[in-house]
């Protein structure tokens, strides 16, 4: 019987102010490719990488490249244990791939990967081929890819400052989970960041987010900070500033 899997479609980028919002469209689903369409050669390979056989590197990307998840994770994972000095780049992309169809471990390699400071990117069109696929699955309500995201939008790395985004990515749906990570990235932005004037007024908006969560701790909390904002910064509370 044919199995299929699951995964992301990343079509209909749309791009605005020269680049790809990775909030533009909703993700879509599709199937992944039938094995059974696969040339003899591939297709065997496939069964004896599903009978756990070793395959060549060559065999498993092509196999991957055909959107085979397991092959793309194989790979991915053999670079990185290996050290073969493969560009960081390629091993984000094939972990790509295993996210794609559904592998969660593939994206919460490619987040480690991408959390790294040392992440040396890829090409624009793969930065926000990642950056889509991120933004699926925490459309899908996976809390680790949107604790990724937010942060990284509000860090500006590796996909560029994007703190408008972060904002609404944790104001869209306000629930326990996004209320904590609203306030640890207030708290980045309060004590860490250089710009401290235009990070206050971020900090607001995800205080705000953060003065609404059921727990009593984390709700307390942003409200004290809120209060602190108004008595350093007056303009800071003021509507329009950010």
């Amino acid at each position: 019987m044919r199995k299929f899997l699951i995964l992301l479609s990343l079509s209909g980028l749309m791009v605005l102010g020269g680049q790809t919002d990775a909030r533009a469209n909703p993700p879509k689903m599709r199937m992944e490719y039938d094995p059974t369409t696969l040339p003899n050669m591939l297709f065997a390979a496939r069964k004896a990488m599903i009978a756990r056989l070793t395959l060549t590197d060559n065999t498993l990307r092509k196999l991957a490249d055909r959107g085979d998840g397991y092959a793309a994770w194989l790979i991915a994972e053999r670079w990185r244990t290996r050290g073969s000095g493969v560009p960081d780049a390629d091993v984000a992309h094939y972990y790509a791939l295993a996210a794609e169809t559904g592998r969660i471990g593939g994206l919460r390699r490619l987040i480690e990967m991408l959390s790294d400071p040392d992440f040396e990117p890829g090409s624009p069109r793969r930065m926000d081929r990642l950056e889509r696929l991120i933004y699926g699955y925490s459309a899908l309500g996976h809390l680790d890819a949107t604790m990724f995201l937010a942060d990284a939008w509000t860090v500006g790395r590796p996909f560029g400052d994007k703190k408008s985004e972060a904002v609404a990515l944790l104001s869209k749906h306000p629930n326990k989970d996004d209320a904590e990570i609203a306030l640890a990235l207030a708290r980045r932005l309060l004590f860490d960041a250089e710009d401290k004037a235009g990070s206050r007024a971020v900090a607001r908006h995800h205080l705000d987010v953060a003065a609404q969560s059921e727990n009593l701790s984390t709700r307390l909390t942003a409200v004290s900070l809120l209060a602190t904002l108004r008595d350093i910064d007056p303009a800071s509370s003021e509507e329009g500033v950010w």
